[in-house]
């Protein structure tokens, strides 16, 4: 009979889970053993946070539930901060924890993993039995995809080695929950403002991508004249729409700000509204009506008044507001002269570069660093004041394409969940922008890349800084010498590790990533070296200055 570590991971396979991430320890390791043994990849982190954010990634990417196995204690603590990111964005992921044995009372690892976890607001659960241990584990998948968050299955040290009795295997599969259905009282309001509309926008958040609504959003936004934008967690949603203003809010281009400013309705699916989404409220204005869907009603109204709150899974509430208005489109939003302004904006134009004398400028250097990306890319974006360019500027293929693990706002999360990406899309490079105060607080993961093989990309905007700190209180007085670093070479770093490196001061120096490019078997980093004086519009609120 095997044992409780053999069973979950030959079990794994069956449950429909084809990849998992950890660090093995002495606890975990026959588990990660068997699960591997079983046909699971496994990818092996430096880090627990780094762990737990590539099966965040993956998760994201594929619309799976991402699993990550780590051992107890520090094992489970290292990966907090990650697994609170995934908390936050809602990623259905399964951390297998082992846990103290249940007669230890002075143990050196000893913690109570259950309150650590639940006060973060993962799910947590221990395996009751060795009789039980596999049905606790398909459990913990399905909750986690059901509840739409992080579940940690404690997995005692003590029953690791206890015998799985004869019978055990679970017999039943993990159903996917079905989508809640709308109000049709709630539908036929926002009907009603949809008719009176003349300038109506869809705007689309992550709630709308893990839905998978785009279809549905096109059509409505074809019918009532809208046009369409997205949260930043959502970009690419509408790729290749003709009316997709692309990302509203803090990363708005002028264009979309300025029309979504007159925006009469917004129609919100998925999306939390909050202050990166509406740019500070400016997106669209206050007292502009908002019909808001989502499937957490504690969602609706939460950083916006909503005239109709409609809790529904998006694509569902999508398609029964299309039925409810009846045949016959509207022009709406979508005039000759809007379409024209859409089609004729250039993003160069949007800013007077920066002479070069300070390093590259960072919005001149993302525009070129787009054009030489093959268009099938995935993009992940840590954490940092130069984050807003490469939101701003790299575009996305689709929803899949471009990962803003940003509900945490923690510095350094950014590379784990890029090679999360890669596993996940191996056909595409997987981009990731990162600050060097990010690349700092993460450069073990770059080897996890060079020893697959991963065709991952890493792009450091290198201020020598924490820029959102110097653009912060520089302003008004403080010294900065505390968030000012010497010149680092992570080119150097990135050869020492086994990738490619490349050091960027001008838009030439990319020529060695078209070479990478045509064949891009492991990671490649680039150091960019970046004016620190380009200050993104996203903190020019807090400094006074003008959006950039």
């Amino acid at each position: 009979m095997p044992l409780v570590l053999e069973a979950m991971g030959q079990a794994l396979r069956d449950l429909g889970v084809p990849v998992m991430f950890g660090l093995p320890g002495s606890g975990n390791y026959e588990l990660v053993h068997a699960a591997r043994a079983a046909g699971v990849a496994y990818y092996g982190a430096n880090h627990e946070a780094g762990a737990v954010g590539m099966a965040d990634g993956w998760a994201r990417v594929t619309g799976a539930t991402g699993l990550a196995m780590l051992s107890q204690g520090p094992g489970l603590t290292n990966g907090l901060t990650a697994l609170t990111e995934a908390v936050k964005s809602r990623t259905p992921l399964v951390v297998v924890v082992i846990d103290t044995p249940r007669l230890s009372l002075h143990g050196n690892l000893n913690i109570d993993q259950t309150a650590v976890v639940t006060a973060l607001g993962a799910g947590a659960t221990t395996v009751r039995s060795a009789a039980t241990a596999v049905d606790d584990l398909r459990r913990s998948l399905r909750r986690a995809a059901v509840e739409r968050r992080p579940v940690v299955l404690m997995v005692p040290l003590d029953l690791v080695h206890a015998e799985v009795p004869a019978g055990a295997a679970v017999r039943e599969g993990i159903a996917p929950p079905s989508a809640p259905w709308p109000d049709p009282e709630a539908i036929a309001e926002a009907a009603k403002l949809v008719r009176a509309a003349a300038r109506p926008v869809v705007l689309g958040g992550r709630g709308a991508v893990r839905a998978g609504a785009r279809e549905e959003l096109l059509a409505l936004a074809g019918r009532i004249g809208a046009l369409l934008t997205v949260s930043a967690p959502a970009k690419g949603l509408f790729a290749g729409a003709e009316f997709d203003l692309g990302v509203s809010g803090s990363f708005a281009s002028p264009l979309a700000a300025g029309l979504l400013a007159e925006a009469d309705l917004v129609l919100a699916f998925g999306a939390g509204l909050n202050a990166w989404t509406t740019g500070n409220d400016r997106m669209p204005p206050p007292g502009v009506p908002v019909v808001q869907v989502d499937v957490d009603a504690r969602s609706i109204g939460a950083h916006r008044p909503a005239a109709v709150a409609i809790q529904a899974d998006a694509r569902v509430a999508a398609r029964a507001l299309y039925e409810e208005l009846g045949p016959g489109d509207r022009p709406g939003f979508r005039t000759a002269e809007v379409a024209a302004r859409i089609r004729g904006h250039d993003p160069a134009k949007e800013f007077t570069p920066a002479d070069g004398g300070r390093g590259l400028d960072p919005r001149v250097f993302t525009l070129a660093l787009d054009r030489i990306l093959p268009s099938e890319r995935t993009v992940t974006i840590d954490s940092g004041h130069f984050m807003g360019w490469p939101a701003k500027y790299l575009s996305a293929p689709d929803a899949a394409g471009f990962l803003y693990p940003q509900a945490f706002q923690c510095v350094g999360l950014g590379l784990g969940n890029a090679v999360g990406a890669a596993v996940a899309r191996p056909d595409r490079i997987s981009v990731l922008a990162v600050g060097d105060g990010g690349m700092m607080l993460s450069p073990q993961e770059l080897d996890t890349a060079v020893r697959h093989g991963l065709p991952l990309l890493v792009v450091v905007y290198d201020d020598s800084a924490y820029g959102a700190e110097v653009h912060r209180f520089e302003p008004i007085g403080l010294a900065v010498d505390l968030v000012r670093f010497p010149d680092r070479d992570f080119a150097a770093m990135a050869r020492s590790a086994g990738a490619r490196g490349v050091t960027v001061r001008a838009v030439e120096d990319l020529e060695e990533l078209r070479d990478w490019l045509g064949d891009p078997r492991g990671p490649m980093v680039l150091d960019v070296k970046i004016d620190p004086t380009v200050l993104g519009g996203w903190v020019a609120g807090n400094s006074k200055a003008a959006l950039a």
